[in-house]
């Protein structure tokens, strides 16, 4: 692990010594490991430690929320992998995990290589996860981009289906100009309200063009008809055309035109407060209109000048005075002769015979920024002559920017369509044949994109899944849109399957469906990712659920044969007794039964010797290893091959094998490390039902040995004292009397302590106050010396069960231990009390000597002495606190409840 960054692991156990050694071994793996002894403080860790990458749970933890309650609460604020570790086999427990989004559920006591390999699958599929909610997330923020682009145009916009001519979507400012609500509009043919005239002799969709911009009418919702400057652009989105239509009223302008022909009077009036702006060029020297367009064009520019302008004209060039702008040449306003959108604009001009409306031309205006007019233009010609024209412009900068926005939105849409690796879209006609695909197809199926178009079946595989997409997609031609994406099974060029998540909705012509639009997700990677999970729960439910090692393995053939390919698939286990291989379990094509073997070269042989998985997608690679003289052919060839061994302890004691007799490449990678995967489970399995077969055995042949052995015991500690007891009757020395007597005393003791603990037959309550009094004599006693040391006992009598009464005795002992190692040390006497009480629920013990007390600066949360952190971790295992401090030497005090 050391290429990337160490991961850490927070191991949630209530049994402090098992919660060590699981950390030691962790780390041993490479992994930082953290310690929780109750669900409570893990919840509290994983809020202060944004640093932990996987959480090890426990599912019982004794008082307090178990794990899975602890798993819920993390989950709702951190997204991390958990993975579920625990030693009970009941059903009940199992099932509290499948509500919580676990990545495994291993068996306490496994093998740390199944353990670890575990929680490497939990971070591949966390990872899987990961990654396809970031897909999903940059395809919402594309959406949200184009509808506020909408929502800030000022002209008015509406989205038409290229198809059906019916309008798919209307801005706010369409809205307002054509007075009606947005219901009343979308789903209406655009020809109701814009060019009413004209339903079949649209520009773009009748005629060819590829961008309209002319006047036109809208009709309102009033019934006044409003005259309007409309552009038309097409784009294409989701594999299907639509045209964007956007308009801005120019009834105003229309009605001022009109009284500039109408009445001379008003003139004036109208020149100076119009405002759009309004124009004469003059030309220096008539100009001949019989001459070839292109030198007209040239002659314009050089001759053609700015006589008179209006107000308006000037604010729309942000000039201040007239004078700045009377005397230039169009060739001074259009920035030179070569800009081809102007010379177009002129060249419809003169081909129109110098009367002609909404021409855009390109300008830079006073602040040097780009801008653009759309003009009407009457040009004077008398006797093949012009003399000069009159023009009117309103500035469409802004709309020309919308325009320009929306079409880079069109190619922005374009290059997701086209770069988004695990999406591609499609159109069909009616009769299910592909009419477009996106390129993407190409990365997604291996078939490049011309392969798919007139197709019908898509490749598709024969399975239940694909019939019922068949059903969906019938439905969606006749009208009944699913809500709901349908699931698509399709055959990759390189052969194995592709799992689509498809979104279909109908094109609709003239009221009709005449094809479908959809746009399709490789969820392949997501639903393997699922299904392996589920896989792997389960399982490891079919290890708890039954102790018959065959039974299991057909559970773990059916769970595998749902994602790889397992028709054939066999277990066989070396007996180290006779060196032969023997079945486990077989489901194979050609050889239903497998009698005992030593398999020679065989490749179930070499994976075994190897202690390697091995993956052959082809008869050349079999080939190629037979030719090494590694393996030799055994058996019916299969093209496909894959064989894992199964590992206990670090050592080989079987191979689990699947194989395909007919198809090569059958088997991914991928396949090969879910494999592995289950493999461990497997080895656990079969090392738990020779466990248990040894155990039954050795249970049977030592249960009436244990009752003779315990029987012989009590009889051998009751003769020690009555021979202690006989030889200081003979004697006559006061000290070698007591001295025989204290002896006497702790074989006493150790007695009543076996009695109570061993042979009592109640290991539910026990007495606690015998336990601990001679607990405390015996580890005094073993620390002979100078120091004379008095112990005081006030220990209270009362039970306790085994769980506590335990971890309790090992507190005592390490207490008791670290005082007679340092408190006394240069003294030549000592005191200890031993305080133990009971009151209602609440437990005490208290240790106090009138020793030389803590150093200097110890704090308990600093220290790192091994017996004062199992003494902190048991405290916590029993519920309670610890705690030491000087006082007249130093006190030790553990509280807890029962």
């Amino acid at each position: 692990m050391s290429a990337e960054r160490q991961k850490t692991l927070l191991l949630v156990e209530d049994e402090a010594v098992i919660a060590m050694s699981e950390k030691m071994a962790l780390e041993k793996f490479g992994y930082a490991v953290l310690i929780a002894v109750s669900g409570e403080e893990a919840v509290a860790i994983v809020a202060k430690n944004p640093a932990i990458d996987l959480i090890l749970m426990d599912i019982n933890l004794g008082a307090g929320m178990d794990g899975t309650e602890a798993a819920a609460l993390i989950l709702k604020d951190h997204d991390l992998p958990v993975v579920f570790l625990s030693s009970h086999a009941e059903p009940e427990v199992v099932a509290k995990t499948e509500k919580i989004t676990s990545y495994g559920y291993v068996v306490k006591h496994s093998s740390l290589t199944a353990l670890d390999a575990s929680i490497k699958m939990a971070f591949k599929l966390f990872a899987a996860k990961t990654k396809e909610r970031e897909k999903e997330a940059a395809l919402s923020e594309s959406e949200e981009w184009n509808k506020r682009i909408l929502g800030t145009v000022l002209s008015g916009v509406m989205v038409i289906d290229a198809d059906t001519r019916r309008i798919v979507e209307v801005n706010e400012t369409g809205l307002k100009l054509i007075g009606l609500a947005k219901e009343q509009i979308v789903g209406s043919t655009c020809h109701r309200f814009v060019c009413p005239a004209q339903m079949h002799n649209c520009p773009v969709l009748d005629l060819g063009k590829d961008v309209d911009l002319s006047e036109k009418i809208l009709l309102a919702a009033d019934g006044k008809p409003k005259s309007i400057i409309k552009t038309v652009v097409p784009i294409m989105r989701s594999g299907h055309k639509y045209l964007i239509e956007s308009f801005v009223d120019i009834s105003e302008r229309k009605r001022m035109e009109q009284e500039l022909l109408n009445s001379k009077e008003r003139y004036e009036s109208f020149f100076m407060k119009s405002m759009e702006g309004v124009y004469l060029l003059d030309l220096d020297k008539p100009m001949p209109v019989t001459m070839p367009v292109e030198e007209q064009i040239d002659y314009l520019y050089d001759h053609m000048k700015i006589a008179e302008c209006n107000p308006a004209l000037l604010e729309m060039y942000g000039i201040h005075d007239a004078s700045e702008i009377l005397g230039k040449t169009q060739a001074d306003m259009h920035g030179g002769k070569d800009n081809p959108v102007n010379r177009d604009s002129m060249r419809r001009i003169i081909e129109s015979g110098y009367n002609l409306r909404n021409t855009v031309t390109e300008e830079v205006n006073a602040r040097g920024e780009r801008c653009y007019f759309s003009n009407n233009t009457i040009g004077i010609v008398r006797d093949g002559f012009l003399l000069r024209s009159w023009g009117t412009q309103i500035d469409i900068t802004k709309q020309k920017r919308v325009e320009q926005a929306l079409l880079e939105s069109a190619e922005r849409m374009r290059a997701i369509v086209e770069g988004t690796p695990h999406l591609f879209f499609y159109t069909q006609d009616a009769a299910a044949n592909t009419t477009y695909v996106s390129p993407t197809i190409e990365r997604i199926t291996g078939y490049e994109a011309d392969t798919w178009l007139k197709q019908k079946n898509w490749f598709l595989t024969d399975n239940p899944i694909n019939r019922s997409a068949k059903e969906a997609t019938r439905a969606h031609l006749r009208g009944e849109l699913l809500e709901k994406p349908v699931l698509l099974e399709i055959r990759h060029a390189q052969g194995h399957a592709i799992l689509l998540e498809v979104y279909e909705y109908p094109i609709m012509r003239d009221g009709m469906i005449v094809g479908l639009q959809g746009v399709a997700h490789n969820v392949s990677e997501q639903k393997r990712a699922e299904r392996e999970r589920a896989l792997l729960q389960e399982i490891a439910q079919g290890i708890l659920s039954t102790g018959d090692l065959h039974e299991f393995l057909g559970i773990v053939h059916q769970a595998i044969a749902k994602i790889i390919h397992a028709e054939n698939f066999f277990v066989v286990l070396y007996n180290k007794e006779t060196g032969m291989f023997e079945e486990a379990y077989v489901a194979d094509k050609f050889d239903p039964s497998f009698p005992p073997s030593k398999l020679e070269k065989s490749l179930s042989k070499y994976v075994f010797r190897s202690g390697r998985p091995l993956r052959l997608v082809s008869q050349q690679e079999f080939a190629e290893l037979e030719n090494s003289g590694e393996v030799e052919l055994v058996g019916t060839p299969s093209p496909s091959w894959m064989g894992v061994p199964l590992m206990a302890a670090g050592e080989a004691i079987g191979v689990m094998v699947t194989q395909d007799y007919e198809q090569e490449e059958r088997y991914s990678p991928h396949d090969l490390d879910l494999f592995i995967s289950i493999s461990g489970q497997v080895a656990l399995a079969v090392e738990r039902k020779r466990w248990e077969d040894a155990v039954k055995r050795q249970l049977e042949e030592k249960s009436i040995l244990l009752k003779e052995v315990h029987h012989r015991i009590k009889n051998n500690i009751a003769s020690i004292g009555g021979l202690i007891s006989l030889r200081m009757q003979s004697l006559s020395n006061p000290e070698a009397i007591a001295v025989l007597q204290d002896a006497i005393g702790r074989v006493d003791s150790m007695r009543i302590l076996y009695d109570k603990l061993l042979l009592g037959g109640d290991y539910k309550d026990i007495p606690v106050k015998n336990y601990i009094e001679s607990l405390a004599d015996t580890v005094v006693a073993l620390f002979p010396g100078q120091t004379t040391v008095r112990l005081e006992k006030r220990i209270a009598d009362f039970n306790l069960d085994a769980k506590r009464l335990f971890p309790l005795g090992i507190i005592l002992n390490e207490l008791l231990t670290n005082i007679m190692k340092y408190a006394f040390i240069g003294k030549s006497s000592g005191l200890i009390r031993i305080s133990l009480t009971h009151s209602g629920k609440h437990v005490t013990l208290t240790l106090q000597d009138d020793g030389s007390g803590l150093p200097d600066g110890f704090d308990i949360n600093e220290s790192k002495g091994f017996g004062l952190m199992l003494v902190k971790m048991l405290s916590q295992q029993l519920g309670g606190s610890f705690a030491i401090a000087t006082h007249k030497g130093t006190r030790c005090q553990v509280e807890f409840t029962v």
